[in-house]
């Protein structure tokens, strides 16, 4: 089983010592620490044992963090090196590393200092902004010849403001003489929505003016200023030349600073791993003088992990067998061939303690089913080409890593089902013979899913037969490791003969003459016999066992239509050849030209990049999906728990021994 065995670890040890056996912990990197929490403890250790709060310490490391994090993220924006898609971690010696997490206020002030940096780019964009609106607003009244700013003298004021474009100023002017309005419009200045005026008029009539204005359409202006819109507009002009000098100096600055950014991103490991000790002291049960802590170990690890910590402290410890029914952190073992799959099973649920890693037995169907469904030569070897290149440049890790691999495995998958079926970049090879020479080859092939759709399709739902096989055999395994062996026989055995039967009786259309449908009819009806005297062995009279037993029949629907989901396999990999060939097709289009082969290679390009993109992930989407509902759905129980062990997390950079 690649399921990992775990062994239950106790530790009592002397409170002075806490710290540095968490350290020790830390550095071997394979105990998950426990919650010291629960009934059980509270029943046995009543009134003996405390927790430590360390809720506080955690939040202030987090919003230490987040700041850090922030300034890593804005540096690396000036950073003047390529970026990459997977950069690997920076290796930086033991040394640098002590250094920055003995001093952390120095590179916390560092942090803040970019922040602040920033904020005042923030700060002078947005003056900026004002600065360019208020210009905006000034070079309407650029003619004006006073300030805008300017209310008049004791008798008379002014008023700027905007009438229609269509409105004539002499009409407007004559409607103020009609009321009796001592007032002079001057035009100012006109754009494409309004003509901008300043109005003179005697304070006398400002309270008829006032009334009057808006009838004709006039729209006091929101601009002020305390000297001629050309002047003003000079000095704000200045102002943003010299904001902008000095957003250019602070571009500067934080290139400068981004030098440095291998502190901050030291700064944010420190501050992980100050978490993680925080999060497990929170877990230890304690005395005045002792901790207590309990957590799981990998079996193989167990014993030198209690040998480590009796030679470096004063403690006792005590490893245990999960008992049967006890749940324990799941931890999968595979070997390397088999990992990148382990990636199709994380993202549904991991395995359930006791139960099985499908890993293996996945691996096989979900490689065959994703080239399948790509199934085009040059396809395949362009995803094994690209992702083997990612992972020998950049090593990527985790669930990335596992995924690039997988379908660089996926890529040789689909190169083997793409000379099957004879898909080259579609037809590319007859499609170039053809604009070369005018004349037509045919590329051998096993199988044509275009040509030849039905004999694929049976192929499929012969695969898909197979697959829902051996999810019932784990199925049966399982019942058979657990002490159930009738149940395995009832439950998986009958439904074998059941639908092999019926598989062999679909043999015997193609076989006529031979007694091979007169095997499959009975072998099928012995195994339908076998389900009705069976399925319903748990009711307690003989007529609703019986019942139960019929009604287990209707079953073979289910079954039916799990195998008529494999169809899916043809479907797909029909549409990378259709979709190939019309590509091929539109770039051949310019016939044997200069220009003809030009535009071919553009739209090969193009178009197959955009094939083999789309048709990766349908296959890598609808081949998780076979796994998950047809495969898992037989036999996998889900619901485990990550194992998680206390380390030192390092997202950005590796410690050595030695200087980097």
């Amino acid at each position: 089983m690649a399921i990992v065995n775990m062994k239950k670890l106790s530790v009592i040890a002397l409170s002075d010592d806490e710290a540095e056996v968490i350290e020790t912990l830390m550095d071997m990197g394979v105990t998950q620490v426990e919650d010291m929490t629960g009934e059980e403890i509270e029943r046995k250790f009543a009134g003996l044992l405390s927790k430590q709060a360390n809720d506080e310490a955690i939040s202030v490391y987090d919003a230490q963090r987040k700041t850090v994090r922030e300034a890593i993220d804005i540096l690396a924006a000036h950073v003047d090196a390529k970026k990459v898609l997977f950069a690997p971690r920076r290796s930086v010696s033991r040394a640098l590393f002590a250094e920055i997490a003995s001093d952390t206020e120095q590179t916390l002030a560092f942090a803040q200092e970019v922040a602040g940096a920033v904020r005042r780019q923030g700060e002078i964009r947005s003056e900026e902004n004002r600065l360019r609106g208020e210009i905006d607003t000034l070079s309407h009244w650029t003619g004006l010849g006073f300030s805008p700013g300017y209310t008049g003298t004791k008798h008379t004021g002014v008023m700027l403001g905007t009438l229609p474009l269509l409105a004539d100023v002499s009409d407007t002017a004559a409607k103020l003489d009609e009321a009796g309005i001592i007032a002079d419009i001057e035009p100012v200045s006109d754009d494409k929505d309004a003509r901008y005026v300043a109005v003179l008029y005697h304070k006398a009539s400002e309270g008829a003016l006032l009334r009057l204005l808006p009838q004709l359409g006039f729209t006091a202006a929101a601009v002020s200023g305390d000297d001629v819109p050309e002047a003003m507009i000079r000095r704000y002009e200045g102002q943003i030349a010299a904001l902008e000098a000095e957003y250019g100096k602070i571009v500067s600055s934080l290139k400068e600073m981004a030098k440095d950014k291998v502190r901050l991103e030291i700064l944010y490991d420190y501050l992980s791993e100050c978490v993680e000790k925080e999060a497990a002291y929170a877990k230890l049960a304690r005395t005045e003088r002792t901790i207590l802590l309990k957590g799981w170990v990998p079996a193989e690890a167990a014993d030198a992990v209690v040998k480590t910590l009796e030679r470096k402290f004063v403690c006792e410890t005590e490893l245990a067998t999960p008992a049967e029914e006890e749940a324990y952190p799941i931890l999968l073992r595979n070997p390397k061939v088999i990992q990148p799959f382990e990636s199709v099973t994380e993202m549904y649920s991991l395995p359930a303690p006791h139960s099985m890693d499908p890993n293996k037995l996945m691996a096989p169907f979900f490689f065959l089913f994703f080239g399948m469904m790509v199934s085009d030569a040059g396809y395949g070897l362009v995803l094994t080409l690209a992702t083997a290149f990612i992972v020998w440049k950049y090593n990527p890790q985790g669930q990335a890593g596992k995924l690039m691999k997988l379908i660089c495995i996926g890529g040789i998958s689909t190169m083997m089902w793409g000379v099957i079926f004879g898909g080259y970049f579609g037809d590319t090879i007859p499609v170039l013979y053809k604009m070369a020479t005018g004349k037509e080859i045919v590329i051998p092939s096993l199988m044509n899913p275009s040509a030849d759709p039905i004999s694929v399709l049976i192929l499929s739902l012969i695969l898909g037969l197979f697959h829902l096989f051996a999810g019932m055999g784990a199925k049966a395994y399982l019942l058979i490791k657990r002490g159930h062996i009738w149940d395995a026989v009832f439950d998986v055995g009958f439904w074998y003969l059941v639908l092999g039967g019926l598989g062999i009786l679909c043999l015997g259309f193609v076989l006529p003459g031979t007694p091979v449908m007169q095997i499959g009819m009975w072998i099928a009806i012995a195994g339908a016999a076998g389900l009705v005297l069976t399925q319903g062995r748990a009711k307690k009279n003989i007529f609703a066992k019986l019942i139960g037993g019929i009604g287990s029949l209707y079953d073979i629907v289910s079954y039916m239509s799990d195998i008529l989901s494999y169809s899916r396999l043809l479907a797909l990999g029909l549409s990378t050849g259709v979709v190939g060939s019309v590509i091929n097709t539109m770039g051949s289009m310019g016939g044997n030209s200069i220009g003809g082969w030009i535009l071919f290679f553009v739209v090969f390009v193009i178009g197959h990049v955009f094939n083999i993109a789309i048709n990766t992930l349908g296959a890598y989407v609808h081949s998780s999906r076979l796994q998950y509902v047809e495969f898992f759905g037989k036999f996998y129980e889900s619901g485990g728990k990550a194992f998680r062990p206390l380390i030192r997390p390092r997202k950005y950079v590796e410690v050595t021994q030695q200087d980097a």
